[in-house]
């Protein structure tokens, strides 16, 4: 591949380097990403910006530390063969999940091979941010193996509530935790106030108001279109 030739000592990749001045996320065309990891196996930082025509496959990958995806709306394929991959080296892996009117197809269930993984045994950061997933998904992460080996955190930009937070409150099972990233929810201060008295550090600033539509309240991740 021409990039091994031209960068042999690339370290870090971000494709898709674009801001909603040059392209709103969603109209980001991307494709499968698999050949360009197989190429760089030197590679250790990859970020990934743009839902439309993501693939990945599973992959082995020696050296990468970061992976990054961001979206507003991410195909089911990427988490799902993500964790069927092996990187002994990831420390932080991050996915922006989306809306299904811009591609996002993920449901709560594509995410069991990745929680249950053994393949990421240096991974202590994990972000699943900008979702719509909320008490299934806390629930979910109570009890996922992944989550117990990790310290940092980050369900930020997504639709939780006092509700659905109110079962983090209660677990034991995050206690473990360094940091815990909760911006830009739906969160009130009481909640906020709350989450400020557990043992670890918590971010829950910049807080969402729902919109109301024809007399329905409406919650929405942060990253769509």
């Amino acid at each position: 591949m021409l990039i091994t030739q031209q960068f042999p000592k690339l370290r870090a990749l971000f494709i898709g380097d674009l801001t909603a001045e040059d392209s709103e996320i969603s109209w980001i065309q991307q494709s499968d990403i698999t050949p360009i990891l197989n190429a760089l196996p030197d590679l250790e930082v990859l970020t990934v910006r743009g839902g439309e025509g993501l693939v990945v496959k599973p992959f082995t990958h020696q050296k990468l530390t970061s992976l990054t995806f961001q979206t507003g709306g991410l195909p089911k394929n990427v988490v799902g063969n993500v964790g069927q991959s092996t990187a002994p080296a990831l420390e932080h892996l991050e996915f922006w999940f989306g809306v299904q009117d811009y591609g996002g197809d993920t449901e709560i269930a594509d995410l069991e091979p990745l929680l249950h993984s053994k393949s990421f045994p240096s991974l202590k950061s994990l972000g699943l941010r900008n979702s719509v997933f909320t008490a299934e998904f806390m629930t979910m992460l109570a009890s996922a193996p992944l989550v117990q080996r990790l310290q940092k955190l980050d369900l930020s930009q997504g639709v939780l509530t006092d509700e659905h937070v109110q079962l983090l409150v209660d677990s034991k099972s995050f206690g473990h935790l360094t940091a815990l990233n909760l911006t830009e929810n739906y969160l009130s201060e009481d909640m906020v106030q709350k989450l400020q008295k557990l043992s670890f550090e918590v971010n829950a600033s910049e807080q969402k108001e729902p919109d109301e539509w024809d007399e329905e309240i409406c919650y929405y991740p942060s990253v769509t279109e």
